[in-house]
Order: C-alpha cells, then structure tokens, then sequence
C-alpha cells in the first residue's frame, strides 16, 4: 500500500508539473506574439505619420507655387492710346531725337502709330526719305532693340524685302533706365560737397571741375554760371529728384 501511494503521488506532481509547464509556455506564447504586433503597429503609426507630416509639407509648397503663378501676369499689349501717351510725353521727342536724329524720330514715330508691319520701301514713301539712309536708321533703331522685322524673298525680282515693326514696351524700357540714370546722378550730385554752378536759363547744375572746364560759361546757351550755396543747391537738387520720379511714375502708368 505504502509503494501505491508513493506512486500515486508522483503521478499526480508529474501531472501538475506539465500543466504548469503547459501554461508558462502560453505564457511564453502569448508574450513572443503579442510583442511585434505592438511594433508592427507603431511602426505603421509612424510612417502614417511621417507620410502626413510630408504632405503637409508638400501642401503649402504647391499652394506658394500656385499663388506665384497667379501673380505673374502677361504684359499688356500697347493699345493706340497707349501708344499716343507714350509718345505724348515730354522728353520722348527730345531722347529719341538725341540718340537718332529727326528722321530716326518720324521713322519710329511713324511705325508706333501704325502698330504693324511695314515694309522699307513704303516706309520711306511715307516719311518721304531714300530708302539706303532709312535702311541705316532702321538698323541703328534694331541695336536698339525699338523695332523687329521679317523678310519675305520676291518671287519675280528674287530679293528679299524686309518688313519693320515698333516695339512700343522697350521704348518705354528705355525711357524708364533713363529717368533712374538721372536720378543716380543727381543723388550722387547731392552728397557731393563740392561747389556748385547753376544756369539760370537752362535750369541745370555744373560742378565745379564741369565750371572751370566751361570758364563759368553754361555749354549748352552760353550764359554765365552762378555759385549756389550748399543748402539752396541740396533743396534744388531734391526738387528734381522729385519731378523726376513723379515723370517716371507718369511712364510707370502707361
């Protein structure tokens, strides 16, 4: 009896020994399992949230894009009476006039208020010049970029005929450097301490290096040349600093 008690009981340890090994290895089981679905999902938590994180930094980019492209917009084309206020200005005559002569002036003059183009021969017809000296000033007004042309080869002599148009926005390109140009000049002119000439008649102002190289004398009508005090030259000087911007706001508008 003493030995199958004894056994019994060393079955019954053997059995629960398994059962408990049974359930540590569940446990083991469950623990294994359980740890890379938790890092599996933070690991999609994070890439969700890295892909979000991109977009949002996507987004605003493509909006600034947008705006961009809806700021920019094309040049308007110059109408005939936008060619007239161009042309109506002051100083427009008197700087094409410098840099071409009369004659460059009614030749450009001519083509901006046509706004087409014109073929060389008829142009001289019109502004009544030889067609070689209209050539020469067409070609002056080209480096110029002021007009653009075409040719087309004559089927019965063989020739080309070139055709020429104004370009009405690099007139007011340039009407525009021209007015900074001089508003450079004049500041620079204004934190100059030197001694200063006017010339009462032309409205203008010498250095004095530009008065001795004259002998006090105005090189454009002859007249003497006045020295200016430093605090009536400076308000002078400002005054035209502020016609010219005013002239070039009046070019800006066109």
């Amino acid at each position: 009896m003493g030995l199958f008690n004894k056994i019994k009981k060393l079955t019954k340890r053997k059995k629960t020994v398994k059962k408990k090994a049974k359930k540590v290895k569940k446990q083991v089981k469950k623990k294994v399992v359980k740890k890379p679905k938790k890092t599996v999902k933070k690991q999609k938590k994070k890439t969700a949230k890295k892909k979000t994180t991109k977009k949002k930094a996507k987004a605003p980019a493509k909006k600034a894009k947008k705006t961009a492209k809806k700021k920019i917009e094309a040049p308007k084309k110059f109408t005939k009476s936008r060619v007239e206020k161009l042309l109506s200005l002051k100083d427009v005559k008197e700087y094409l006039v410098d840099l071409f002569g009369i004659e460059g002036f009614k030749i450009i003059e001519y083509l901006l208020k046509a706004g087409k183009e014109i073929d060389e021969f008829t142009l001289a017809d019109k502004v009544k010049l030889q067609i070689n000296f209209v050539r020469s000033l067409l070609y002056k007004l080209y480096e110029y970029k002021l007009v653009v042309f075409s040719r087309e080869r004559d089927k019965k002599k063989g020739w080309f005929i070139y055709s020429w148009q104004a370009r009405p926005e690099r007139l007011k390109e340039l009407l525009l450097n021209k007015k900074d140009e001089e508003i450079a000049k004049l500041m620079k002119k204004y934190l100059d301490e030197q001694q200063v000439f006017y010339c009462k008649e032309c409205d203008k102002m010498f250095s004095y290096s530009e008065a001795i190289e004259h002998m006090f004398f105005c090189p454009y009508c002859g007249s003497q040349l006045e020295a200016v005090e430093q605090t009536k030259f400076k308000q002078k000087i400002k005054e035209k600093i502020a016609k010219l911007q005013k002239e070039k706001k009046a070019i800006e508008a066109i």
